[in-house]
């Protein structure tokens, strides 16, 4: 299931595509509430450095995130205390230009958005499944 907001739409059909159709997009149909009920319901979430990782981590999911330009040792990774091997964070490691921001940018300062690109696709999906 894809969750997000009407702005995500295009990249939810993008992930849909890729992955063959094997998904529910829930884009743009739910607020807040909705979406953190879909969380709630679910056995484990993906998620980049955002409230629906917070939210995850509040029902006790099984949470992989995903940080491209912020970085969780500023304090704001997933927290979740009673079962600390739940929560999984996926980084690049060695980049310099890590952090470029703490709230995040839109596109990288550097031109190569290796944050993101360098992400070990394989990692995520074995603690995503695990």
């Amino acid at each position: 299931m894809l969750i997000g907001g009407k702005e995500d739409q295009s990249v939810a059909r993008a992930i849909a595509s890729a992955i063959g159709g094997r998904v529910f997009d829930a884009t743009g149909q739910y607020d807040i509430l909705g979406s953190a009920s879909l969380i709630k319901q679910s056995g484990r979430v993906i998620s980049h450095d955002s409230g629906a990782m917070h939210i995850a981590a509040a029902f006790n999911k099984n949470v992989v995130s995903i940080w491209g330009n912020t970085v969780p040792s500023f304090g704001m990774g997933p927290y979740i205390p009673q079962y600390p091997e739940r929560a999984h964070i996926a980084e690049v490691q060695g980049l310099p230009c890590r952090p470029c921001s703490k709230i995040g940018h839109d596109h990288c300062p550097k031109g190569h958005f290796h944050c993101m690109e360098k992400q070990d696709l394989r990692w995520i999906a074995e603690r995503a499944n695990a």
